[in-house]
């Protein structure tokens, strides 16, 4: 029975460890998972200021998770949608928040960094 609960946390530990906010990348067990809280739609269909970043640091369900997750604790944000490859919508309410706020949101988080396209309009 040890040898078996050794032989599993060996296993899972690396896994669940992978990612903690850290850029896992190939290594991780979910890097090929093409997208994570796909909530466009929702982001796409909720007022307020849209807002399209570019995180560093997402490579998998975990780490887009951990992103959604922190965005969703800032007053003033409605929707988020982040996919895999770090591509992230935010919804926003613009009287509360501003552009700068988000991405220092996210920033503040270990193991990400939040840019903003040029091509990016609010709005």
């Amino acid at each position: 029975m040890r040898f078996l609960f050794l032989s599993l946390a060996l296993t899972i530990a690396p896994a669940a460890l992978a990612c903690g906010g850290s850029s896992c990348g190939a290594a991780c067990p979910m890097a090929a998972a093409t997208t994570v809280n796909d909530d466009t739609e929702a982001v796409a269909a909720t007022d307020g200021t849209k807002l399209t970043l570019a995180v560093s640091g997402v490579h998998c369900p975990i780490s887009a998770g951990q992103v959604r997750a922190a965005l969703l604790n800032v007053e003033g944000i409605k929707a988020v949608a982040v996919d895999t490859a770090g591509k992230t919508e935010v919804a926003f309410d613009g009287d509360k928040l501003d552009q700068d706020a988000i991405v220092a949101a996210i920033d503040a988080v270990d193991g990400f960094e939040a840019t903003v396209p040029a091509t990016n309009t609010d709005g």
